[in-house]
């Protein structure tokens, strides 16, 4: 981990310091660390992942709803599928006014 990352980790309290990080393979046999949330334990390979996770899923309710049901979602993605799958009748109106 390089200094500023040091810093950056101590100024986010859920993001994992070098000594948290765990190795992961990756297909050429070469390690990979993982990075942890240090609040709920989640594991990220990437660490704009772990970022992404905090800043919209760790400990918040889901934030996107559904217009047509009570499916709710943290990502909006995710809300996104939901609607392409349950609501397909819906995905044009969805599309055109999102």
């Amino acid at each position: 981990m390089r200094p500023d990352d040091t810093q950056r980790a101590l100024s986010w309290p859920h993001l994992s310091t070098s000594n948290e990080l765990s190795p992961l393979p990756n297909l050429d046999g070469s390690v990979q660390e993982k990075y942890r949330c240090l609040k709920c334990g989640k594991e990220y390979r990437w660490k704009q992942s772990l970022m992404l996770h905090l800043r919209q899923e760790c400990g918040k309710e889901p934030q996107f709803q559904c217009p047509y049901c009570q499916h709710r979602s943290k990502r909006r993605g995710n809300l996104k599928g939901h609607v392409l799958r349950s609501h397909p009748e819906q995905v044009f109106n969805w599309n055109s006014s999102f």
